[in-house]
C-alpha cells in the first residue's frame, strides 16, 4: 500500500502540472483569438446596398418628390440638352424652371439649386445666392456635377461656376417645367446618389469571424473556470435555498413594477426610441429616425433591437414596457440575493433593511425606469459589475471578473450612461490587481487574455452590421449637430433637476437627493469610526466609493438630461440599506442618529415637494398637482415637511444633550432592534412616496373617466384591441363642407369689421382648415396702423335639427385674437318665427383677453345648444384701442366626425417624437434607400409637449424635409369627452408638387470596413 501511494503521487502531481499548463495555454490562446477577432471585426467587409435615383424615366418629366434623409446626396449630376433649353425658353414668356432640387413654392427658402431660363439668359441660384447669370451660347447644353469635394456648372462645355469644397445642393426632389410632350427631352438625365452607407449587412467572412470570436471567448472562459477550481476558494452557491425563497418584499416590488407597467407615465423618449426600432427593417439599419440626418444609432443602442422585435407583435405600451419590467425584476433579485448580503450579516438578516432597500428601489424605478429608454439596462449592468467584483474578491476566482467586464462592456454599448458600470472595477482596483497577480504567477497571458476577450466581445454586437468608417461618421455628425456637452457643463443636469417641469418633478428630484443624503451619512460615519459597525468593511467602502464615482462618471456623458439618474436605482437602494445600519450603529447614540437622519430625510422631501407632480405629454392628464407644487388645504406640502424636519432636528439635539449628561447611561438597544428602528424613517417616507406616486396615476384614471387616460388605455390594451389615444381623438371629416347655410334674407350687421383681407397681415388672409374668403364667410377687425373698434352680428345660419341623420354634435367657430385684448366672441342661438329669428340664448366662447394670437376652434357641445334652437349666428366685439388689438371669426359650422385612427387608417404618418408612444395602430412613415416616404399626415403633441426643434432642419431632422416638400394645414379635431383639453394636433401633408415617387436603381457592393463614400452631411 505504501509503495503504491509513493509511486502514484508524483504521477498525479505531474498530471496536474501538465493539465495546468494546458489550461493556461488554452486560456491564453483562445482569449487572444477572441480579442483578435473583435479588434479586426469593425474592419471586415460588409455588403452595402447602393441606390441611384434617375429622372426622367421614359420621357416622363413629371416632378419627383424624393426628400433625402441625409439632405445632401453623395453625388448629383444633370445633363440638359440645348434643344430642351431652347424649347422651354421659346414657349415661356416668364422665367421657366429648367431644373430645381426644391419645389418652386419653396424657391425663397434658401436651400437647393434652381436653374431658370428666360430670353436666352440662364440664371442659377444655389442656397439662396445667385451664382450664375449668363447668356446662352450657340451650343447651350447645361451640365451639373456636384459631390462633397467640388461643384461645377457648365454651359456649352464651358465652366460658368466652379466651387471647391462641399457645396452640394439640398435634395428634396426633382422639379422642372420641361414637358416631354412639348419639349425634346432626348438626352435629358438627372442622377442622384443617396447616402446609403449605413445600409449594410455582414459578409460570410464577417459572420465566420464573429462566430469564431464567440466560440474562442467561451472556450477561454471555460478554461478560466477550470483554473479557478485550483487557484480560487470554494465558491458558495449563488442561489442557496434561503435565497430562492420568495419574500413579502419580492411580492411588493414585483407587484409595484407590474402595476406601473399599466398605469405608469410615458417618458419623453419612449416614442422616439420605439419609432426608431419600428422602422429599422424598412430602413435596413437602426436609424436615428427623427434627427441627425438619419445616421445609424451606433456604437450605442444594440438593446433597441429588442423593441423592434416586440413591435412586430404589438406596439401597445404594456407590451413595449415588458423589457423594462423584466430588467427591473432581475435587478431586484440580484440586489436582494447577491449584493445586499455582501454588506454584512446585519443587513442580510434584517427584514427592516430589506424593506428599506425595496421601497427606495421603487422610489427610483417608478419615475425613471419604466419606459423604453436604456437606463434599466444600465441598472442591471452596473449591478452585475458590482456583484462580479464582490464575488471575485470573496472567492479569489477570475471568472467573475471576466463576466463582470463583459457585463460592463455591453452596458456601456447600450447607452453612454452605462459607463458607470466600470465604477466598481475602478473602486476595487487595488484588491483586483492583487487577485490578478495571484492568478498570473505562471504568466500574465492566461490571466489577462480571458478578461480582455470578455470585454471585447461587445464589438461583435456594435459592429454586427456596421463598419468602423460608418460608426465614425455617425459619431462625427452627432457631435457636430449636438447636443454634445463637456464634463464641466454637468451643472446643466442639476439645473434641469431643479426646474419646474417634468425633468425636475417631485418624483424625480426626491430619489437623487435621497441618495446624496444616504451617501453623505454613510461617509460621515465611516470617516468618524473607520467603519460602519455591523457592516462588512470592504464591501461597504466599495459601495460608497462606487456611488460617489457614479456621479463623476455621469458627468462624462454628452447629454445632460435627468433621465440618466435612473441608472442609480440599484445602488441607491443598496445605499439605503447601508444607511439604515449606519444611523443605528452607535450603541449609546442611535436615537440621536436616527432623529438627525430623519430630519435630513424630511428636509430632502421638503425640497422635493417644491416641484410639481409633473409628467410628460398625455401622462399629465388628470394628475393632481401636475402644474404646481403639492399642497394640503392651502398649505404647501413643502412647508409641512420643513416643519416636521425642524421637529426631528430638535429631537436629535435633545438626544445629543441627553447622551452627554452625566450619570447612568440609558440601556443600549439590541443591534437588530436599532437597525429596525433605523429603517423606519426610510421605509415610511419612501413608502408614502411610492403610494403617492401610484395614487396620483390612479386618480388620473378616475378623473379622466369618460375621456382618455394612459392608464385606462393600457388596461384596454390588456383586455382587447385598442388603438390608444387615436381612438379618443375625433377628427372633422370635411370642415369646409360643414359650414352652415345663411338663412334667406338674413344679412347681419357690422361696424369696423370686413369680410375680405385688408392686408397680407390680416388674419383672414391665412384662415385655418383650408378655408377661403370665397367659400367660407369670415370677418376681421384688423387694420394696418390703426386702432379700430367695432361690433359684428353675422347673418343667421340655419341649424339642422329635424332628423337623427342631421343631428348636431357641436357648433364650431374658428376665432383669432391677440392675448390680453379687449375683444370677445359669442355664439347666439335663435328660433325661427316666420321670416324673423327670435334670439333665445347667447354663449360666450372667447372672453376678453383670452385670445392666443392664433386661429383656434371653439366648440359648443350638444348640451350647450338650446333644445328648440334652429338658427345660430356669431357675434364679435372689438373694444380695444391699441394698434394691435383685433379679432377675427369665421361662420359657424356643424361638422361630422370620425376617430383619428379611422381617419388616418393605414396611411403613412409622421408622429412627432414626444407623441409616438401612444398611437400603437398608426403606421409611421418609413425610410427606404436613403429616401423618406412622403407621409399623408403629421401628428404633433401640441402644447402638451414641445418638440423643441429636435427634428428641425438645423438638427438634420424629418421636419426639415417636410417643411420643404409640403404644406401642413391642420385638420380640426378634439378629445372626446373633453373638447377643451389639449391633446395634440393632426395635420394633412399636402405636397407643393403632385410628384410621383422616385425611380431608384438598386445594387449591392462589397465594401471593406474602412471604406467611406466621402463626407456625410455638413450643417
Amino acid at each position: 500500500m505504501d509503495t503504491a501511494t509513493s509511486t502514484r503521487a508524483p504521477e498525479d502531481g505531474l498530471g496536474r502540472r501538465r493539465g495546468g499548463r494546458f489550461l493556461r495555454r488554452a486560456a491564453a490562446f483562445s482569449g487572444l483569438v477572441a480579442v483578435l477577432c473583435a479588434v479586426v471585426f469593425p474592419f471586415l467587409p460588409v455588403v452595402q446596398e447602393t441606390a441611384r435615383i434617375t429622372w426622367p424615366v421614359g420621357g416622363d418629366t413629371t416632378a419627383v418628390n424624393a426628400p433625402l434623409v441625409s439632405y445632401w446626396a453623395l453625388d448629383t449630376s444633370a445633363d440638359i440638352p440645348c434643344a430642351s433649353v431652347r424649347s422651354l425658353d421659346a414657349r415661356s414668356p416668364a422665367p421657366a424652371l429648367l431644373l430645381s432640387t426644391v419645389p418652386p413654392a419653396r424657391a425663397d427658402s434658401g436651400v437647393g439649386l434652381r436653374l431658370t431660363v428666360q430670353d436666352g439668359q440662364l440664371v442659377a441660384v444655389h442656397r439662396g445666392e445667385r451664382i450664375v447669370r449668363t447668356t446662352l451660347p450657340q451650343g447651350c447644353d447645361v451640365g451639373l456635377r456636384s459631390d462633397p469635394h467640388r461643384t461645377t456648372l457648365t454651359v456649352g462645355g464651358a465652366t460658368v461656376h466652379h466651387a471647391e469644397g462641399d457645396q452640394r445642393p439640398r435634395i428634396v426632389g426633382v422639379y422642372s417645367d420641361l414637358d416631354g410632350s412639348l419639349d425634346p427631352v432626348g438626352g435629358l438625365t438627372v442622377s442622384i446618389t443617396p447616402d446609403t452607407r449605413y445600409q449594410s449587412s455582414p459578409t460570410a467572412v464577417k459572420v465566420f469571424v464573429a462566430l469564431l470570436g464567440v466560440v474562442a471567448a467561451l472556450g477561454s472562459l471555460a478554461c478560466v473556470r477550470r483554473r479557478d477550481a485550483d487557484l480560487g476558494r470554494r465558491a458558495p452557491r449563488p442561489w442557496s435555498p434561503d435565497r430562492r425563497r420568495v419574500t413579502g418584499r419580492d411580492a411588493a416590488v414585483v407587484g409595484v413594477l407590474a402595476v406601473w407597467v399599466v398605469i405608469g407615465p410615458v417618458t419623453s423618449d419612449d416614442g422616439y426610441i420605439l419609432t426608431m426600432a419600428s422602422v429599422a427593417d424598412d430602413a435596413g439599419y437602426l436609424s436615428n429616425y427623427h434627427r441627425w440626418f438619419g445616421v445609424a444609432e451606433a456604437p450605442f443602442g444594440w438593446f433597441y433591437h429588442v423593441y423592434g422585435l416586440l413591435a412586430q407583435v404589438s406596439a401597445a405600451p404594456p407590451v413595449i414596457r415588458l423589457p423594462s419590467f423584466v430588467l427591473g425584476v432581475a435587478s431586484w433579485l440580484v440586489l436582494s440575493r447577491a449584493v445586499l448580503p455582501r454588506l454584512g450579516a446585519s443587513v442580510r438578516r434584517s427584514r427592516s433593511a430589506g424593506w428599506a432597500a425595496a421601497t427606495v428601489f421603487c422610489v427610483w424605478w417608478l419615475p425613471y425606469d419604466n419606459g423604453v429608454r436604456p437606463e434599466p439596462v444600465a441598472v442591471l449592468g452596473s449591478l452585475l459589475s458590482l456583484w462580479a467584483v464582490e464575488r471575485a474578491l470573496a472567492t479569489r476566482r477570475l471568472l467573475p471578473v471576466c463576466l463582470g467586464v463583459g457585463a460592463a462592456a455591453f452596458t456601456f454599448a447600450a447607452t453612454p450612461t452605462g459607463l458607470i458600470a466600470v465604477a466598481p472595477f475602478v473602486v476595487a482596483a487595488r484588491p483586483l490587481f492583487r487577485l490578478l497577480r495571484e492568478h498570473a504567477r505562471d504568466g500574465w497571458a492566461a490571466t489577462l487574455a480571458p478578461v480582455c476577450a470578455s470585454g471585447s466581445l461587445v464589438l461583435l454586437a456594435v459592429f454586427a452590421d456596421q463598419t468602423s468608417a460608418s460608426v465614425s461618421e455617425a459619431i462625427r455628425l452627432r457631435h457636430a449637430v449636438g447636443p454634445s456637452m463637456s464634463w464641466f457643463e454637468e451643472l446643466t443636469r442639476y439645473q434641469f433637476l431643479f426646474s419646474q417641469g417634468p425633468d425636475g418633478a417631485l418624483t424625480r428630484r426626491f430619489p437623487v437627493l435621497l441618495l446624496v443624503l444616504c451617501t453623505a451619512t454613510c461617509l460621515a460615519v465611516l470617516l468618524r469610526r473607520d467603519r460602519i459597525p455591523g457592516a462588512a468593511l470592504g464591501p461597504s467602502r466599495r459601495l460608497i466609493g462606487t456611488v460617489a464615482l457614479f456621479f463623476v462618471l455621469l458627468a462624462l456623458t454628452p447629454t445632460k438630461w435627468t433621465h440618466h439618474f435612473g441608472a442609480f436605482a440599484a445602488v441607491g437602494a443598496a445605499m439605503a440599506a447601508l444607511t439604515a445600519l449606519a444611523t443605528s450603529a452607535s450603541v449609546l447614540r442611535s436615537r440621536r442618529n436616527r432623529a438627525a437622519f430623519t430630519s435630513g430625510l424630511l428636509l430632502v422631501a421638503a425640497v422635493s415637494a417644491t416641484a410639481p407632480n409633473a409628467y410628460w405629454f398625455v401622462s399629465q392628464l388628470g394628475v393632481p398637482w401636475f402644474d404646481l407644487p403639492p399642497s394640503l388645504h392651502g398649505i404647501a406640502l413643502s412647508t409641512l415637511l420643513t416643519g416636521a424636519a425642524a421637529v426631528a432636528g430638535v429631537v436629535a439635539f435633545a438626544e445629543h444633550l441627553r447622551a452627554r449628561r452625566p450619570g447612568q447611561p440609558p440601556a443600549p438597544e439590541r443591534p437588530r432592534t436599532a437597525l429596525g428602528r433605523g429603517s423606519v424613517s426610510v421605509v415610511a417616507v419612501c413608502g408614502l412616496v411610492v403610494l403617492g406616486t401610484i395614487g396620483s396615476m390612479v386618480k388620473a384614471v378616475i378623473e379622466q373617466r369618460g375621456t382618455y387616460s394612459l392608464g385606462a388605455a393600457n388596461l384596454a390594451h390588456l383586455t382587447g384591441e385598442h388603438c390608444g389615444l387615436g381612438d379618443h381623438v375625433m377628427v372633422e371629416r370635411d370642415p369646409a363642407a360643414s359650414v352652415l347655410t345663411t338663412l334667406p334674407g338674413s344679412t347681419g350687421s357690422s361696424t369696423g369689421f370686413h369680410p375680405r383681407p385688408s392686408s397680407s397681415q390680416d388674419p383672414i388672409e391665412g384662415p385655418p382648415h383650408g378655408f377661403t374668403a370665397d367659400t367660407t364667410p369670415m370677418w376681421s377687425s384688423y387694420e394696418d396702423g390703426g386702432a379700430p373698434t367695432g361690433r359684428l352680428d353675422s347673418p343667421w345660419y340655419e341649424l339642422p335639427r329635424d332628423s337623427a341623420a342631421d343631428a348636431v354634435e357641436q357648433v364650431v367657430v374658428a376665432v383669432a385674437s391677440p392675448q390680453g385684448k379687449a375683444t370677445s366672441v359669442s355664439i347666439q342661438f335663435g328660433q325661427q318665427d316666420g321670416a324673423e329669428v327670435r334670439p333665445i340664448a347667447t354663449r360666450t366662447v372667447l372672453g376678453e383677453g383670452a385670445g392666443t394670437g392664433e386661429w383656434e376652434d371653439v366648440r359648443l357641445p350638444l348640451p350647450d345648444i338650446p333644445r328648440h334652437a334652429d338658427a345660430v349666428r356669431v357675434g364679435a366685439t372689438d373694444d380695444d384701442l391699441t394698434a394691435d388689438g383685433w379679432v377675427a371669426v369665421t361662420a359657424p359650422r356643424t361638422p361630422s366626425f370620425t376617430a383619428l385612427t379611422d381617419k388616418v387608417g393605414d396611411s403613412p404618418v409622421y408622429i412627432d417624437w414626444p407623441a409616438s408612444f401612444v398611437y400603437p395602430c398608426l403606421r409611421p412613415m418609413t425610410i427606404t434607400d436613403g429616401v423618406l416616404e412622403l407621409p399623408e399626415y403629421h401628428l404633433t403633441a401640441g402644447t402638451l409637449a414641445d418638440e423643441a426643434g429636435w427634428a428641425s432642419a438645423v438638427a438634420g431632422g424629418v421636419l426639415g424635409n417636410l417643411d420643404e416638400v409640403a404644406a401642413k394645414p391642420e385638420i380640426p379635431s378634439y378629445l372626446a369627452g373633453a373638447p377643451g383639453q389639449p391633446w395634440g394636433t393632426l395635420h394633412a401633408v399636402k405636397p407643393y408638387e403632385n410628384g410621383g415617387p422616385p425611380t431608384i436603381h438598386r445594387d449591392r457592393r462589397v465594401r471593406p470596413g474602412w471604406w467611406s463614400p466621402g463626407p456625410g452631411p455638413s450643417r
